[in-house]
C-alpha cells in the first residue's frame, strides 16, 4: 500500500491501524502535492530539523479536534498549513502568485484510508485559504469526517469455585 495513503477516518484500532494511525493528516496532502510537483522535496513536521532545500513545501499540523457524537460515533478535524518556499534567486512575488492557486486547487481533494474495510476514498479540504508572509506562501485547509471508535472489551471474569469447609476449632 502506498506511503501518501491518509487514514484520517474509519475504526480506530491502534493495532488495525499501525503506520496508518490517525495521527498523520499530511501523508494525504503530501501524496497530492508529490504528484503534482514530483522535482519538489516535500517536508513534514516529523522528518525535517533545520536546513529546507528550495524550493519545496513544508507541511505543518495546526489543530486536531475530536467530538463524541453518539455511542461509538465521533467526528474530527485537522487544520493543516502548508508552506511553499519559492526557489532561491526567483522573483518570489511572482512565485508565489503562481503558486497560490495550483495549490488550493491539488489540496482541495485528498485520498484517505479507511482501515475497518481497508479501502480507499476522497474527501475535501474545507476553508481553504492562502497568504503570503516574508517570502513563504502558506496555504490553510481543514479536513474532517466522522468515524468509529470500538468500546473496550469488557474484560472477562474468571470461574471460581469454592468447595465448602467447616471451621475446626
Amino acid at each position: 500500500m502506498d506511503d501518501w495513503l491518509n487514514p484520517i477516518v474509519g475504526v480506530y484500532d491502534p493495532a488495525v491501524l499501525g503506520k496508518y494511525s490517525a495521527d498523520k493528516p499530511h501523508l494525504g496532502v503530501s501524496g497530492r502535492l508529490k504528484e503534482a510537483f514530483p522535482d519538489c522535496k516535500i517536508y513534514t513536521t516529523d522528518d525535517v530539523k533545520q536546513g529546507l532545500e528550495e524550493p519545496c513545501f513544508f507541511i505543518a499540523d495546526l489543530d486536531y479536534s475530536e467530538i463524541h457524537l453518539a455511542d461509538t460515533h465521533y467526528e474530527f478535524e485537522y487544520s493543516l498549513d502548508i508552506h511553499y518556499f519559492p526557489p532561491k534567486n526567483t522573483e518570489k512575488y511572482n512565485a508565489i502568485r503562481k503558486m497560490k492557486t495550483v495549490v488550493i486547487d491539488i489540496i482541495e481533494y485528498i485520498t484517505v484510508l479507511d482501515p475497518s474495510r481497508m479501502e480507499t476514498f476522497t474527501i475535501t479540504g474545507k476553508d481553504r485559504r492562502s497568504e503570503e508572509s516574508d517570502g513563504v506562501l502558506h496555504v490553510f485547509v481543514t479536513y474532517g469526517t466522522r468515524f468509529y471508535k470500538p468500546k473496550p472489551a469488557d474484560p472477562t471474569i474468571e470461574t471460581l469455585s469454592a468447595a465448602p469447609q467447616i471451621k475446626s476449632e
